[in-house]
């Protein structure tokens, strides 16, 4: 009796360490797992975006020609949105006092202000004239997910359209009255003026870059390689500003611009918080932001 005792208590331990073994071998599993997902480079996570957005688009080597152009124009107003949100930004806090509000709308009005000084520049060297592609005023045509996500691309396509309008001339009052009167108080926005504005020192800054890069013949190595140079750029954020121009500037089709905006509003915000600081992250959504509305705005150019 004793020995069937022993052998059943036995065989229920056998059976619990099996339990154990097994419960023990699919944690070790599932930590590796977590463990190779989290050690993967930025550069394996671009790979890896890149290769999804090219299985769902049609891409074309980067064209001289007019789509490759246009685009090329919104890629001057991208990076100078993404330049004049990150200090935009950094005045907004200092002026209202760290408040969270003042942060994103100087960051909001910085991206818009200089990304539309950089778009118009870019755009008349194109065209080499100074005409207004909307006479009768832009409306927005932009159906995309993120159209409102952030203000800075809504507010840069009114800024451009500001610029034709005044032939590129318009007083600070003015662009305070028509665009940003009811989101900021006038004091704060005349200290913002200051620092990005069109009589800015960021600002003028901003278009001789621009100048170089239509002069290269719209080479974005030279346009991220002037901004890097003057105003400082992480790694991380060269190489992701890369890794999206390499997809946004071999699109066939307006709609695919949009996509491949949109895959990277969404990696920005869901992946790249382990490679980015939180401001890094705004200034990308700032300029993102910019890129859809910009690539609204001059498909005009397109047509």
């Amino acid at each position: 009796m004793y020995r069937v005792i022993a052998y059943s208590i036995m065989k229920k331990i056998f059976v619990l360490l099996t339990l154990l073994g097994v419960l023990a071998a699919t944690i070790i599993i599932f930590v590796s797992c977590k463990k190779e997902e989290k050690v993967r480079s930025l550069t394996e996570e671009l790979a890896i975006l890149n290769k999804d957005i090219e299985s769902q688009i049609e891409r074309a080597e980067l064209s001289k020609g007019k789509f490759g152009k246009w685009l090329a124009v919104v890629g001057a107003d991208v990076i100078a949105g993404w330049e004049g949100g990150k200090i935009g930004a950094t005045i907004g806090g200092i002026v209202t006092g760290g408040n969270p509000i003042g942060i994103v709308v100087g960051g909001a009005i910085g991206g818009a202000v200089c990304g539309g000084g950089a778009s118009g520049l870019a755009e008349q060297a194109f065209s080499k004239s100074i005409r207004d592609p909307y006479p009768n005023g832009y409306i927005s045509t932009l159906t995309s997910r993120y159209s409102d996500f952030n203000l800075t691309g809504e507010w840069h396509n009114m800024y451009l359209d500001l610029l034709f309008k005044t032939n590129f001339n318009p007083d600070v009052n003015t662009i305070y009255n028509q665009i940003f009167s009811n989101s900021i108080d006038k004091e704060t926005f005349d200290k913002l003026m200051e620092k990005v504005g069109p009589n800015s020192k960021t600002y003028n800054d901003i278009l001789s870059i621009i100048n170089d890069y239509v002069r290269s013949d719209y080479d974005i190595n030279v346009l991220l390689d002037q901004f890097k140079r003057n105003f400082g750029m992480s790694e991380e954020t060269e190489e992701i500003w890369y890794s999206f121009f390499n997809m946004y500037s071999s699109v066939t089709e307006i709609d695919d611009a949009y996509y491949v905006v949109e895959r990277y509003i969404d990696f920005v915000n869901e992946t790249s918080a382990r490679f980015l600081k939180s401001d890094e992250i705004k200034s990308f959504n700032c300029a993102l932001s910019v890129a859809l509305h910009s690539t609204n705005y001059w498909s005009i150019l397109n047509e």
